[in-house]
């Protein structure tokens, strides 16, 4: 009798240790899943074309290289900055008052900021924020300034194809787009 409760405290002990592997081993392959996955998504952020940073109380705790670039600097520069030193005196006014008391009660903003560069240069880029739980604050940005100079490249091409209007002046020419489908 004694001999077959221990037997049975043993077969019982053995049968838990096995299920406590096996949840262990399903523990360990979760993990190791969700961690190829955080691997995945740093590394999508940190390769977008795209800035993208995190915020914690105004201070960037993470940068990946296109934002840094965008202003000009290393991202080991601006880790741990405030996000005041990329705008002038009165943009940073600007977005203490006007886009951040948006972003406090709406939980986002995207507009166009005046940045400014580690060299002095101001540019117009593109942003977009969003609160995260716990205080965070994502910010992705867009350097705007290629599209910028292309649209005044094709500004300067049509105006340098003049036409006559009917008084015999010359006028820019103004030509329909190709996918305009009113009237001929």
């Amino acid at each position: 009798m004694i001999l077959r409760r221990a037997t049975a405290g043993l077969t019982r002990r053995k049968a838990a240790e096995r299920s406590l592997r096996l949840l262990n081993a399903n523990l360990e392959a979760v993990v190791a899943e969700r961690t190829q996955q955080v691997r995945l998504q740093a590394m999508a952020m940190d390769a977008a074309l795209e800035g993208v940073s995190i915020l914690f109380e105004g201070r960037y705790i993470y940068m990946n290289h296109a934002h840094a670039a965008f202003y000009g600097y290393e991202r080991e520069e601006l880790l741990g900055e405030g996000w005041e030193r990329l705008y002038g005196a009165e943009e940073r006014a600007r977005i203490a008052r006007d886009i951040f008391p948006i972003v406090a009660e709406t939980g986002k903003w995207s507009g166009e900021t005046l940045w400014r560069r580690k060299d002095g240069s101001e540019t117009i880029g593109e942003i977009s924020l969003n609160t995260l739980p716990g205080g965070y604050l994502t910010c992705t940005c867009r350097d705007l300034t290629p599209r910028l100079m292309a649209q005044a490249a094709l500004l300067r091409l049509s105006l340098g194809r003049p036409g006559r209007t009917r008084s015999g002046s010359r006028a820019t020419a103004r030509r329909r787009p190709p996918c305009w489908r009113g009237p001929r």
